[in-house]
């Protein structure tokens, strides 16, 4: 079948197709047997067809073909290092990471697991590398729940018996059907209907031009109690965690453009959007999609009633995202691309702790995946926060012309702040 929904975005922006993998080095915080590991990775290998998932290139349009466990070696999805004396474990790791970087096809499997083994947990990393065109950030929650019960399971002495998800490709029917079935009642709101505050304009001014290299990198990392206390505040305010960073950022963005409308390019995800015939809860593959949100800006409003416009807003955009996704992301030859705005918000959350997940932090070897410094980057504006392992981690990338033009380190800034104050007023 034809790539679709969030592979056509990353076919279309990633310059080294092949070489777009993203992970994480984590400590686990029970000591994973070897053995144990391998059969609950051979299990969600066998599971879900997106992981056995082979990309080619036919006449110029890249294909996936969903292979059998036996067409390949199911074993390279788990490599396990034993402890070596005197040897790094950070360099090891990056060896590691570097040689699949090096060796990666558009062939099974593009999920990958090295265990770099010891005698206790704390000294154990789990290396975790997917690449995103079989696996995005939803889907990845999924993975790890199964992957845990699995290991629990065999650890216990009942492995489980294999087990077959069909999802992936039957929503992929399930889109391209809707695609040729659906009778369009109009147009959809894109991100050039409405193009008159400055923020827009600037920034779409400036999509396709900037390169990675050249974007300046803002971050804020806030640990367990910090996030617990945004938590709290979300609560209080009756919104979600996701839209008191959304407000704070709507707000920040509104000391370049104090009133008016802003267009937001967000990912969205099958799972929590739209009504499907296929089952959704063990969908698996990279299936998340953009979609264009306009929202409104005041510079004068508080953070709580920010955080709850923004709330209302989002709604508002992910009632007409399944038709967005039907029209434009359904792998259907001659489906037109949509138009999407050039700032971005985008939130990841991994699983809260939970006694049946196997549970880790985040380790200091950090999983270092450079991207070609020369690639374009996806947007000249965007903000993204990511939970993963209690840790929230909050980045802003801006390209050298929108800087130019719009007081981004002043607004970065004044977002940090924000963040800040919010989690320490919950405290």
């Amino acid at each position: 079948m034809r790539l679709l929904m969030g592979q056509l975005y990353d076919f279309h922006t990633a310059q080294c197709l092949e070489k777009l993998y993203v992970g994480e080095t984590l400590i686990p915080q029970e000591h994973l047997d070897a053995f144990h590991l391998r059969q609950a990775v051979r299990f969600i290998v066998n599971k879900y067809p997106a992981l056995r998932t082979c990309f080619t290139q036919v006449e110029g349009e890249w294909r996936m073909h969903f292979l059998q466990p036996d067409e390949f070696d199911i074993n390279d999805a788990l490599q396990v290092f034993a402890p070596r004396s005197g040897s790094s474990t950070d360099v090891d790791i990056q060896v590691f990471i570097d040689e699949v970087l090096a060796s990666s096809s558009m062939t099974p499997p593009l999920l990958r697991y090295a265990l770099f083994d010891a005698n206790h947990a704390d000294a154990q990393r789990l290396v975790v590398m997917f690449h995103h065109l079989v696996c995005d950030g939803i889907s990845s929650r999924i993975l790890w729940r199964d992957l845990s019960r699995a290991y629990r399971a065999s650890v216990q002495g009942c492995p489980l018996s294999t087990e077959v998800c069909t999802s992936y490709p039957e929503f992929a029917e399930e889109l391209a059907g809707r695609y040729r079935e659906q009778v369009i009642r109009g147009p959809l709101p894109s991100a050039g209907q409405c193009t008159s505050g400055v923020l827009d304009r600037v920034t779409l001014e400036q999509v396709g031009k900037a390169t990675l290299c050249t974007l300046t990198q803002y971050r804020l990392q806030l640990e367990s109690d910090a996030l617990e206390c945004l938590r709290r505040c979300a609560a209080a305010w009756q919104v979600g965690l996701s839209d008191c960073l959304l407000g704070c950022w709507l707000q920040a963005l509104s000391l370049a453009q104090p009133q008016g409308t802003v267009n937001l390019m967000m990912w969205v995800s099958p799972h929590f959007v739209g009504e499907w015939s296929t089952p959704v809860a063990e969908l698996v593959g990279s299936v998340s999609f953009p979609i264009p949100a306009s929202f409104s800006l005041d510079a004068a409003c508080s953070q709580q009633s920010a955080a709850s416009l923004a709330a209302l807003q989002v709604q508002r955009a992910m009632d007409s995202a399944q038709d967005f996704a039907i029209r434009h992301f359904s792998g259907v030859a001659g489906a037109r691309r949509p138009c999407l705005p050039g700032i971005g918000f985008n939130f990841i959350s991994s699983p809260r702790p939970d006694g049946r997940l196997i549970g880790y932090r985040l380790a200091p070897e950090q999983a270092r995946i450079d991207r070609d410094p020369g690639q374009m980057a996806d947007l000249p504006l965007s903000f993204e926060a990511e939970i993963y392992a209690q840790t929230l981690r909050i980045s802003v990338l801006a390209a050298p012309e929108v800087e130019r033009q719009l007081p981004v380190g002043a607004l970065v800034e004044q977002l940090f702040e924000r963040v800040q104050s919010m989690a320490a007023a919950s405290c």
